[in-house]
């Protein structure tokens, strides 16, 4: 089983190919992983900024949280909600295409499912803001 998502890709596609000399060859590996070298220096970044992310909509109102929400606003999400729910409608979207890029084989299936979690979390956390927002419209 592959590690990553694009070598699972290429073994579905290139699967029991025979290369043939002399031509071009499509399932030829000159893969450089530029994205996997990089994703070291910008895991703390993108962590810090996911994770307010998560905090600013997970996180209860202001007034009932009992522990420290530290990457979360001060004024909830009910001061944000219009660009929250806009950005996780986006990261629906970006997850199910993600999810849609890999051909249906039980290869692919992990990498599938992956992103078909995410597009949950992501919708599940549009709801929150939405919800929020009309409970925000409400007072």
């Amino acid at each position: 089983m592959p590690w990553f998502g694009g070598l699972a890709k290429h073994e579905i596609e290139c699967r029991g190919h025979v290369p043939v000399h002399g031509t071009f060859d499509d399932c030829f590996n000159d893969y450089i992983p530029f994205l996997e070298i990089g994703a070291p220096i910008l895991a703390v970044p993108l962590l810090v900024l996911f994770g307010s992310f998560a905090m600013a909509v997970w996180s209860p109102p202001p007034h009932l949280r009992r522990h420290a929400w530290r990457l979360a606003p001060g004024s909830g999400t009910a001061a944000y909600h219009p660009n929250f729910v806009i950005v996780c409608l986006i990261g629906v979207a970006w997850c199910l295409w993600r999810a849609w890029l890999y051909p249906l084989d039980e290869l692919a299936f992990p990498f599938e499912a992956f992103w078909l979690v995410f597009a949950a979390w992501f919708a599940g956390a549009a709801f929150v803001c939405w919800h929020d927002a009309r409970e925000a419209e409400d007072e």
